[in-house]
């Protein structure tokens, strides 16, 4: 069996989460915050992201 579907599927659920407390409360992940401008941009991308994670791990 290979990672990249699990990889993928855990990345998948992981970033709406991100993008949620993104979107909410402005929250960044530390070691972003100095990257990232404007959280309210960056976490609907997360969601946007998440959605394409999933695709790539759905079977073919």
């Amino acid at each position: 069996m290979s990672w990249f579907p699990i990889v993928s599927s855990v990345l998948a659920v992981l970033f709406p989460v991100g993008g949620a407390a993104a979107i909410r409360t402005g929250w960044i992940l530390p070691f972003q915050r100095r990257r990232v401008h404007r959280p309210e941009l960056f976490g609907w991308a997360q969601p946007v992201m998440a959605v394409a994670f999933g695709g790539r791990a759905a079977p073919r």
